[in-house]
């Protein structure tokens, strides 16, 4: 697994210094690069970016939990079947194609209960 993580920077810096040196000179007038710059460009660039996570990562997960957490929208289309998943995207591109901006449709399709709770006001 190192070795393929090694391997893959090593192809990542030819790529960038072919790109770079194909490009950017042209672009914006500065110089060409060699390979080692090009690798040092790319690990500079992995500890400043840090790079996207991927589905495995914990840290997707954590934020994907959070984001969605208990979304009632989402509660609803887990208890969907598959028919109900179908019919509701047919009613969404329809919407979609009458006006793209407006929400009316979206609410009545998954009709959540918009009841105040009387507990966040103190009960008044």
């Amino acid at each position: 697994m190192i070795g393929a993580t090694i391997l893959a920077l090593f192809a990542f810096s030819a790529l960038l210094m072919v790109l770079w040196n194909a490009l950017i000179p042209d672009i914006f007038g500065l110089t060409t690069i060699n390979y080692w710059q090009a690798l040092g460009l790319a690990v500079l660039s992995k500890m400043i970016f840090g790079g996207l996570p991927d589905r495995r990562s914990h840290d997707f997960n954590e934020r994907r939990e959070r984001f969605w957490g208990n979304s009632p929208a989402r509660e609803k289309w887990m208890n969907m079947s598959a028919e109900e998943r179908e019919e509701f995207i047919k009613r969404r591109k329809q919407a979609f194609r009458r006006n793209p901006f407006s929400r009316d449709d979206f609410k009545k399709d998954f009709e959540f209960d918009t009841t105040p709770d009387d507990s966040k006001d103190g009960g008044k």
